[in-house]
């Protein structure tokens, strides 16, 4: 077996931006992800990867997706949220499988797919809504951490080219879908996104 076949642990970088929505209800502005990664070569074409990553995420969301349960004494008494247009601070820490499924001497195509589990920092939002028969619009900050287990199932395609005897540079697309939903509103985000990085032995 050659020394490129051999398992091994391998250190990385990655970063891109990425758009988030609603149920599909339309794009914001574009967010941005950046963080570490960590894997581990099982075999020839297979490894497990974890790591964790910092996300910005801007969203939209019609007033009847938000939950108004997981707001409490924070709302106003018989305030009636029609939008919301807010922005999240997130760690994410994914575990998933790679898999090559097309490899030659300096690149390959594979495959990643697993979940992730959220650690929501921080949450900016600007409400439109009623307020005892009149439309008002507040503006809300959070700090108040919050962990999310299993917050959604992520999926790729990438592509990875050799850099040297012991680093690959990788472009990887990826979608994450909510398993549950997170912040005040208990909000379903969607991701899609783009990963670019270096990984090392």
């Amino acid at each position: 077996i050659s020394p490129a076949k051999k398992s091994h642990l391998y250190l990385g970088l990655v970063f891109g931006p990425s758009l988030n929505q609603v149920k599909n209800q339309g794009l914001q502005k574009t967010g941005y992800d950046i963080g570490f990664i960590a894997g581990y070569q099982l075999t020839k074409r297979l490894a497990i990867e974890t790591g964790i990553t910092y996300a910005k995420k801007y969203y939209f969301s019609d007033g009847k997706y938000f939950n108004m349960s997981g707001a409490g004494s924070g709302m106003p008494s018989g305030m009636k949220i029609l939008a919301v247009e807010g922005s999240s601070d997130v760690f994410e820490i994914p575990l998933k499988l790679k898999y090559d499924l097309k490899t030659r001497k300096d690149n390959h195509v594979y495959f990643s797919a697993g979940i992730s589990t959220y650690i929501l920092t921080g949450e900016y939002n600007k409400y439109k809504a009623f307020i005892n028969g009149a439309a008002q619009n507040i503006k809300s900050k959070y700090r108040k951490n919050k962990n999310y287990a299993a917050a959604a199932i992520n999926y790729s395609i990438g592509y990875e080219i050799k850099l040297g005897k012991t680093s690959q540079v990788r472009i990887e697309p990826y979608m994450q879908i909510p398993l549950k939903g997170v912040g005040i509103g208990s909000l379903p985000v969607t991701t899609a996104g783009l990963h670019l990085g270096i990984t090392k032995k």
